[in-house]
């Protein structure tokens, strides 16, 4: 958290915008509110971001009446935020009382061998400490087993380990994947817990006694298209559209290296920093494009609280989860909204208000790593071939996670997003039957690369000095950016 942050209470700036997008009527009326002056036409970048107060109207989202096939953006837009968009809310808090923070849970499937509760991952698969203990004292004592009941297909269940036939309980570990070999000591990685997680979850949803009813899949997808009105996405414009963009930007980058003779190297951040110190050039643009960049996320940030705010069941969690869920969620609700516009052959990218970028616009401004990440990370969604359906809800899931971060309620978070895997197996089922087959897993794949690429552009941010300028000069941003050690 950032110095200075607490004087606007426990909301704070970007708190605020649940209560100002959530229509909470009369109660926000009795809480100390006051505009913030200095968030408001702090930026003059020209993003193209469009903001439309009245909810009714929602044309300049949707590209249904430009020639161009992109959102309508007036030649001079304006730019701030929506009249009493930002404020900030002092609440009450009571005295002498501290919360101690809520521990991440650790989230494991049911162990691989017999079924029982996981106890972690040992000798490379997911097993309980019986299991675990078996397969260690079987490496030792060199004793062959024999089949109990004589066929070597034993069931394997777990309960009593004392009844379970060891010849085929080792089989089955070998069968798994069980060694030495696999062992791997030190932290419970990031990747390993997601996918743990994401089983956990598809296992729920599959077991759950309530089930989702095709009328109520219909019912939460057409809300999720509506509230999908509000934020900036590239789902619904048409291909050649997006086609045209990317060679026009081709080109014209070609032929500026022609001309001005330009290369694809990028200058080291120390390299910059020390130009930049004793010249005072942006000399290739990038301290432009971080806060230009910057700007337009902050931009994005009104319509985003929205969405989440539609989402059924989100407004019944307490405000600071809804907080921290949308703070950790930007990153994967952002790409699956606009990752139609990454084009790996052009190396360019269309960004879903209709300007272009090249990669090398993405190397300035996030580092090599992270942008190759992305354009691979686009290309991984696009051979799942979402529907518009599948991908809000998708890019939901992601935002409702609640194994990534300390909630004050995770299992009313949890069961949110239980109920939306349950839509979102349901649509896939829908699918002829040759396009179903490794959607769902493959969906699941994606979707623990895209917390591995949130993590990366946490540490890449981090450590880029001019990105943490940046923050200074937009607070609603600095309110909504994690950095690595953040809970």
């Amino acid at each position: 958290m950032w110095e200075g942050d607490s004087t606007t209470g426990d909301l704070s700036i970007f708190g605020s915008y649940l209560l100002i997008c959530g229509e909470t009527g009369n109660d926000a009326s009795t809480q100390d509110v006051k505009v913030i002056s200095e968030a408001e036409d702090s930026n003059d970048a020209d993003c193209g971001y469009v903001y439309n107060d009245n909810v009714s109207d929602l044309s300049y989202l949707h590209p249904d009446s430009t020639s161009d096939g992109w959102p309508n953006t007036p030649s001079s837009p304006d730019h701030s935020p929506p009249p009493n968009a930002l404020i900030t809310l002092s609440t009450p808090s009571t005295p002498g009382v501290k919360k101690s923070p809520r521990q991440i849970p650790k989230t494991l499937p049911p162990c691989r061998i017999c079924g029982d509760p996981a106890s972690g991952f040992h000798y490379g698969v997911n097993s309980c400490e019986a299991c675990k203990g078996f397969y260690r004292r079987t490496l030792k004592s060199h004793r062959p087993h024999r089949c109990r009941g004589g066929g070597e297909n034993c069931v394997i269940k777990g309960g009593n380990p004392r009844k379970i036939c060891g010849f085929c309980r080792y089989r089955r570990c070998l069968s798994l994947g069980m060694c030495p070999e696999a062992i791997k000591p030190g932290r419970y990685t990031h990747t390993k817990r997601t996918q743990d997680t994401l089983e956990v979850l598809q296992m729920k949803a599959k077991a759950s006694g309530c089930a989702v009813s095709d009328e109520e899949v219909d019912s939460i997808v057409q809300q999720l298209l509506k509230m999908d009105n509000h934020v900036l996405t590239n789902t619904y414009v048409s291909e050649h559209v997006i086609a045209h963009k990317h060679t026009k930007v081709f080109e014209e980058q070609r032929l500026k290296r022609e001309t001005f003779g330009l290369h694809n190297d990028v200058l080291a951040d120390d390299l910059y920093n020390d130009i930049y110190r004793r010249t005072g050039i942006d000399v290739d643009n990038r301290k432009y494009l971080i806060n230009f960049f910057a700007t337009c996320i902050e931009k994005h940030v009104p319509g985003y609280v929205r969405f989440a705010k539609g989402v059924p069941g989100f407004s019944d969690l307490p405000v600071k989860d809804q907080i921290t869920l949308l703070k950790h969620g930007r990153e994967e609700f952002w790409i699956i909204g606009s990752y139609r516009g990454f084009n790996s052959e052009h190396r360019t990218f269309v960004a879903p208000n209709g300007t272009a970028w090249t990669e090398m616009d993405y190397r300035h401004r996030m580092g090599q790593e992270f942008a190759t990440y992305e354009f691979d990370m686009a290309d991984k969604l696009k051979a799942l071939r979402l529907s518009p359906p599948e991908t809000v809800v998708l890019k939901t899931l992601c935002l409702t996670a609640s194994d990534r971060c300390a909630l004050e309620d995770p299992g009313k978070a949890e069961a949110l997003q239980v109920r939306l895997m349950q839509v979102y197996l349901r649509l896939v089922r829908r699918r002829q039957e040759e396009e179903q087959r490794g959607v769902v897993a493959a969906s699941m794949g994606c979707v623990v690369n895209l917390r591995d690429m949130s993590q990366l552009s946490r540490i890449s941010s981090y450590q880029r000095a001019l990105f943490r300028e940046a923050l200074d000069t937009h607070p609603v941003l600095r309110e909504l950016v994690t950095f690595p050690g953040d809970t």
